[in-house]
């Protein structure tokens, strides 16, 4: 399996999805996309939250997918143009996820980082504005089925796994944990997906 194509991106401003696919960024346009994250629970749980950091573990087709397209890593030779804020062109996701083109809670993207090394993951820190429960966050970019090729039918899914490297976490403008996803609902999605990942939170210590 071999991603060759080079990354030219949309120019539509969709973030990978419209009304139908607002959970799933499934633009056809776009060689990447996104997958939902809900927020449910008690308010008073996410009170003060500053910024979320959701990492996720990329999936067998994911991780044979950056093995074979090393350039569509991160820091790969069309890795800016993917992973990044769309000044070096291409589809620019660290503007798409918090941008104002799909429903979400408002945000912005500290940063995105990709780990291909001793785990294979994808974390993506967000500063929010607002209370996350009934909130949506947009994770990714994640590769499309038509983009990563992945053998059989598998899908090109990114996983959940609730413990202290992995998972979903709310912290306060001090920089102290505030709160742990308990369950995420499914705890894994891919671009195709038509539903949310729903996350349950819990106080930290509580």
């Amino acid at each position: 399996m071999a991603f060759l194509a080079a990354c030219g991106g949309s120019s539509d401003g969709s973030g990978g999805g419209g009304d139908a696919g607002a959970s799933t960024g499934g633009d056809e346009a776009l060689t990447h996309g996104f997958v939902a994250l809900r927020f449910e629970g008690d308010a008073a749980t996410y009170a003060g939250t500053d910024t979320i950091v959701a990492t996720m573990n990329y999936g067998p087709c994911l991780t044979t997918f950056y093995a074979d397209n090393p350039q569509m890593r991160q820091y790969g030779n069309f890795g800016q143009q993917i992973f990044g804020d769309g000044s070096a062109g291409g589809e620019g996701w660290k503007s798409r996820l918090c941008g104002d083109d799909i429903d979400h809670s408002a945000c912005e993207i500290v940063w995105i980082t990709q780990r291909i090394d001793t785990v294979q993951q994808l974390a993506v820190t967000y500063q929010v504005s607002e209370a996350m429960n009934d909130g949506t966050l947009l994770f990714g970019p994640i590769p499309t089925s038509d983009t990563a090729l992945c053998d059989g039918e598998a899908l090109p899914v990114v996983t959940v796994d609730i413990s202290e490297t992995t998972g979903i976490r709310g912290i306060d403008a001090e920089g102290h944990d505030l709160w742990r996803a308990t369950t995420v609902t499914p705890n894994a999605a891919s671009t195709g997906q038509s539903d949310p990942m729903v996350v349950s939170a819990a106080p930290v210590g509580g």
